[in-house]
């Protein structure tokens, strides 16, 4: 009998510090931004080498992210930095962008507050709700290098001919798990590196999915975004078809992942998909 083998487990990038960074890209940063007068790595962006906290020499706390240019890290910062002046109602400012020595930095201003918690009960829903509501209505120019959300699907998607029910014209962020949302006054969306251009239902459906994960059934998810005007005025087999191709190709990518929000957003996903079954 043949010897089958399992698909890799994603192997995340090597992790570097200040000094590990090329000597070209921290003199073109401290000339740009000065020398930080601190910086402490944090354990975020697993596929970004360098994450970290900087303070500045007047005292200024930045949230900093670095990759090589080439790299799939570095074309999620070249997004980033696209995206940055056109979220800045919902999002952390973009104050610095440097690139030198094949390799870009982006610092943005930090933000204060604690992650998401989504629960059942929990008071930064409703924040969440006002901010996908604002996310709604902001424009980005056909030129910024967004992902056309259809196409990222078109490898799993169980009826390819409907591919273009998830396309659209609206900015989405697509990945709002808790821990890319910081909540203090208002809900901040962080981490856009995933930024794409697709149907306007997607925001919502991405939050009924993260709400499911943690702990709501199905019908009480759906009953919290049903005011927002994306969800209200999308066609129901719309919906449908989004749940059947994020169901169908979760199934597959998320298939060797151990972290523990991948599975439960698996999970959450196939009991959704169920339920519109069998709503149907």
């Amino acid at each position: 009998m043949a010897k089958t083998t399992r698909p890799e487990r994603f192997s995340p990038p090597d992790r570097v510090g200040w000094e590990g960074l090329p000597s070209g890209l921290r003199e073109a940063v401290a000339e740009q931004m000065g020398p930080p007068a601190k910086v402490e790595t944090i354990d975020e962006g697993r596929r970004t080498p360098l994450v970290a906290a900087f303070t500045t020499g007047p005292g200024d706390r930045l949230f900093v992210k670095a990759a090589p240019d080439g790299t799939r890290a570095g074309e999620q910062l070249a997004r980033e930095q696209a995206v940055a002046p056109h979220v800045t109602a919902i999002a952390p400012e973009l104050l610095h962008a440097v690139q030198a020595d094949g390799w870009r930095l982006l610092a943005f201003t930090w933000v204060d507050g604690t992650r998401a918690n989504y629960s059942i009960g929990s008071p930064d829903i409703p924040l969440l709700l006002e901010t996908l509501a604002d996310l709604d209505r902001l424009t980005c120019p056909d030129d910024v290098p967004l992902i056309a959300f259809e196409k990222r699907w078109s490898s799993y998607a169980p009826s390819g001919r409907e591919l273009p029910r998830l396309a659209g014209p609206t900015l989405l962020h697509t990945d709002i798990n808790p821990t890319n949302v910081r909540i203090g006054a208002s809900a901040v969306l962080v981490d856009w590196a995933a930024a794409s251009r697709g149907a306007g239902f997607v925001n919502p459906c991405d939050f009924v999915i993260c709400l499911i994960a943690s702990g709501h059934t199905p019908r009480e998810a759906e009953a919290i975004v049903a005011d927002l005007p994306a969800w209200r005025d999308a066609d129901p087999l719309d919906i449908d078809y989004y749940v059947r191709t994020v169901a169908t190709a979760w199934l597959h990518a998320f298939w060797n992942l151990t972290n523990p929000w991948a599975r439960a957003v698996l999970r959450a996903a196939q009991h959704w998909v169920m339920h519109r079954y069998d709503q149907a």
